[in-house]
């Protein structure tokens, strides 16, 4: 009843040069006769990433790694996640990736006293984001006399979809931020964005980027020397809402992958890596 179908086949692969990792992917043609009943399909080999690669970019060394394939696990297997109603999707930044689906009003994943150990001056958060809302805390650090740090999706009408980032410390009255920062650019909901915030003790500097250092870069000197030290207590650091001592909130609404935590602050190539690479 017709002529056979013809397939036909391509292999594309793509190497980094600075790191090394390499994806490839074979499309197929699929024809019959004279014209095609279907366009090109693909097939892509993932073995390769840099996705939970704890030692990526190269030459750094991340301290968690939450990927949220299909757990809230971290990859160095010191701070794993406890799961509160995260479920997983196949939806990921990359195809062939998953992410974890927050659903606004109960999700987070909760890593019990661990706020001593992320406690640090010098450090990189780095997480893909798809919100289905705007708002919601992406990284909490809280203990339980309202002293921490969190990265946000800020909601107020001036500062609607920008990344925010502040901290409390002791003996500041009313428990206002100590400092409380904010993007120039903003993510949106249904997209993906990539969303990263350096700081360094030693320089003072805070820079925050949306989509790699080619996209949205905000950069604030706070004087070398600067710290954001809090008493680091009980209840730990969350991802997904912010929880305190006495209050849960801030839950955030969509998709997230690839939560990554470093005790440095990474450079602008090393963040272009984290964006471009994955």
């Amino acid at each position: 009843t017709g002529q056979p179908a013809a397939v036909e086949g391509m292999l594309r692969t793509n190497t980094d040069l600075t790191s090394g990792k390499s994806t490839s992917a074979m499309q197929f043609y699929k024809n019959t006769g004279s014209a095609p009943t279907s366009g090109w399909v693909t097939l892509t080999n993932t073995a390769n990433s840099t996705l939970g690669d704890l030692n990526f970019p190269p030459g750094k060394t991340a301290m968690a790694v939450y990927s949220l394939q299909t757990n809230t696990n971290d990859s160095s297997g010191n701070y794993d996640a406890t799961n509160f109603n995260i479920t997983f999707s196949s939806d990921g930044f990359r195809t062939g990736t998953g992410s974890g689906i927050f659903n606004g009003t109960s999700s987070v994943g909760l890593m019990q006293n661990s706020a001593t150990a992320f406690n640090i001056q010098e450090w990189t958060y780095s997480c893909w984001v798809k919100p289905d809302v705007i708002g919601g805390c992406l990284w909490g650090q809280y203990n339980n006399t309202h002293q921490g740090r969190l990265i946000y999706i800020a909601t107020s009408a001036a500062n609607f979809g920008k990344i925010e980032s502040y901290w409390v410390y002791v003996g500041n009255p009313g428990y206002q931020p100590t400092q409380d920062l904010y993007s120039t650019g903003t993510v949106s909901t249904g997209a993906w964005s990539h969303v990263c915030v350096t700081f360094s003790s030693t320089t003072g500097v805070h820079t925050m980027y949306i989509n790699g250092p080619s996209g949205n870069v905000t950069t604030t000197n706070l004087g070398a020397g600067y710290t954001m030290q809090y008493t680091a207590q009980n209840p730990g650091t969350s991802f997904g809402q912010l929880r305190s001592h006495d209050t849960s909130s801030g839950y955030y609404d969509g998709k997230i992958q690839e939560i990554r935590l470093y005790d440095s602050a990474l450079s602008s190539t090393d963040v272009g890596l984290l964006y471009t690479q994955q």
